[in-house]
């Protein structure tokens, strides 16, 4: 479906160039994005390598372990049911870790695992899931590095001058985000799991 529609604005692109005598300009701005959207995907390509080496390094070392004892507490108060040392617990740690590192790529993968580790059947099933959800969406970042990836590749002098305001940003749409969670499964009985 998205091959239909790129091709239609392609298509629509071509027509309105010939149209308005532009099609020398059109041809030149799709060999230069294609050249730009290469260098990009390397830069990015190269950050995310960076950050997935230091995540296996953590792994391989237990450090991920230690970062799990320190966001146990804010698991266990998110999370209902799920017990320190689980499979779904090691998940949600190492998802939380990767997305406060800013490696939204290497967080949907472990998001995905946790997901069908929390669809156990129990009755905090559904809330768990949806509150991973919202975690794994609307991450607190203390290095985004995905967006100072881009903003470096673009010729940012600073790239991670955008820290505070990711920061802000991202506590507040979590908290929100958790608000809305916790309110939409409150008032529904423990035994029902609808």
């Amino acid at each position: 479906m998205i091959g239909v529609i790129i091709s239609i604005i392609m298509i629509i692109s071509l027509v309105f160039s010939v149209f308005n005598d532009t099609v020398s300009d059109v041809c030149s701005a799709a060999l230069t994005g294609a050249d730009e959207a290469l260098q990009l995907s390397l830069s990015l390509c190269a950050v995310m390598a960076l950050w997935g080496g230091v995540m296996k390094i953590a792994e391989v070392s237990q450090l991920n372990e230690k970062i799990a004892l320190l966001l146990s507490p804010v698991v266990r108060i998110l999370f209902h049911g799920i017990k320190r040392g689980s499979k779904a617990f090691e998940l949600i740690c190492l998802n939380m870790t990767a997305n406060m590192l800013g490696l939204g790529n290497a967080a949907t993968p472990l998001g995905l695992s946790c997901a069908k580790e929390l669809d156990d059947g129990s009755v905090y099933s559904k809330r768990n899931i949806s509150m991973l959800v919202v975690i794994n969406t609307a991450s607190i970042q203390l290095i985004p590095s995905t967006v100072a990836a881009i903003r470096a590749a673009n010729g940012s002098s600073q790239p991670f001058d955008i820290i505070p305001a990711v920061l802000a940003a991202s506590v507040v749409s979590v908290t929100a985000g958790c608000i809305c969670v916790f309110a939409m499964f409150s008032g529904r009985d423990r035994t029902d799991d609808r």
